[in-house]
């Protein structure tokens, strides 16, 4: 999806009724540095990054919600009518992927998976001297845009391989609303 010539708005855009879903796929390789300092590189190449494009793609659609294109020279607008502002629900979703090897090792676990700690907002997630910080663990990575979903591979295919996707379209505003809820959880994956 493109807003302007050569200017991607998003990797993908979903529409379904009133749900505006906006991906951000993001393979980046763990940096080679002492493990604190490959987190926050990682993590902001990887969510941060992801979670700013989501933003500006939120922005850019209700400012111009004529302008998304499906080529990369803006000639094709996409044959699909977003819903009004107000009835708009927005989704971004993260898919972070690199970083699963340096997850496993850190959590002691093949998975590779995130956690979910919703107590994380905004750059707590690179916060080593916050006693609640954890690495590879996820909560509102940005609180002042639409709440973002972080996956990588190994939870997408947990999560949605197999699985119907009204269901799955349906859990998305209620995973948002357990992970705003700012308490002691931890959950692994989902």
């Amino acid at each position: 999806m493109f807003k302007k010539a050569g200017k991607e708005l998003c990797d993908l855009l979903v529409i379904c009724g009133d749900d505006v879903l906006m991906f951000s796929d993001k393979h980046i390789a763990w940096p080679d540095a002492p493990f604190e300092l490959a987190w926050k590189r990682w993590y902001s190449r990887a969510i941060g990054e992801s979670a700013q494009q989501i933003r500006k793609a939120d922005l850019w659609l209700k400012k111009n919600p004529q302008a998304i294109f499906a080529d990369g020279k803006c000639e094709k607008p996409i044959p699909l009518k977003l819903p009004p502002i107000g009835q708009r629900r927005v989704h971004g979703i993260c898919v972070a992927s690199g970083g699963e090897r340096a997850a496993s090792s850190y959590f002691d676990d093949p998975d590779g998976t995130f956690m979910i700690m919703p107590s994380l907002r905004g750059k707590d997630h690179v916060d080593f001297t916050l006693p609640h910080h954890r690495a590879f663990c996820i909560g509102d990575v940005d609180p002042d845009g639409p709440f973002v979903h972080v996956f990588n591979m190994a939870t997408l295919d947990c999560r949605y391989v197999g699985i119907r996707h009204d269901y799955r379209l349906h859990e998305i505003p209620q995973r948002a609303r357990r992970s705003h809820s700012i308490g002691k959880v931890v959950a692994f994956t989902e």
